[in-house]
């Protein structure tokens, strides 16, 4: 949610996230060609190579191509989220952040932006991304394209690398008080006020860790 907030008021047309202009629309619907989203997902069926997930990736050249099944819970985690910006996605298997679809992500970095003067490039739970993944974009980090702003999320930043954590400007996101959670586990899921306390409690103020409990 705070990334697309971010994301709104970088890209605004008129520069403070009106969400009426065509570039605040176009946001909201993950829709806008400068707004570079990416998060992890988990590779289904991985020896059936479809179709890429992301508009940075050339459907063509790019290597990172995934089946029916991986690109349906892609699309699937979009619309919930759209839906419910608390919305936790909850796969069987391991999800990851490809280094195949980070090197596409890079090599779109290179161009111009398409609609206006800048670009922006948000990243969720960073600590998920591949390896190889990682070390390719640490240069983009260390070196990031003009006129581009990378928003990196992570709940784990002991898990990224020194390195990396040293070259961001780190933003900590307080905690939603508990009768805030309460009042959005009753609103969404309609349970009794005793529950959601005790979900509240247990989610240790994230709304979305609480729905998923």
């Amino acid at each position: 949610a705070l990334i697309m907030k971010l994301a709104t008021t970088l890209l605004c047309e008129k520069g403070a996230g009106c969400g009426q202009c065509l570039s605040c629309r176009q946001v909201a619907k993950l829709a806008h060609p400068d707004f570079l989203l990416l998060f992890p997902f988990p590779n289904l069926r991985p020896e059936s190579r479809k179709h890429t997930l992301f508009h940075f990736s050339n459907p063509v050249s790019s290597s990172a191509k995934f089946s029916d099944e991986t690109r349906d819970a892609v699309e699937e985690f979009k619309k919930q989220k759209l839906e419910d910006p608390y919305f936790l996605p909850n796969y069987e298997k391991r999800e990851i952040i490809p280094a195949e679809v980070v090197k596409d992500l890079i090599g779109s970095l290179a161009k111009k932006p398409l609609l206006g003067d800048r670009r922006v490039v948000g990243i969720l739970d960073i600590e998920k991304m591949a390896y190889g993944g990682t070390d390719l974009f640490l240069k983009t980090v260390e070196e990031p394209p003009q006129n581009t702003h990378l928003l990196l999320t992570t709940s784990r930043p002991d898990q990224l690398y020194p390195t990396l954590l040293s070259r961001t400007q780190r933003i900590k996101i307080p905690l939603v008080p508990e009768e805030e959670v309460v009042t959005i586990l009753s609103d969404k899921i309609g349970l009794d006020p005793s529950i959601t306390l005790y979900l509240s409690r247990l989610g240790g103020g994230s709304p979305g860790l609480a729905i998923c409990l």
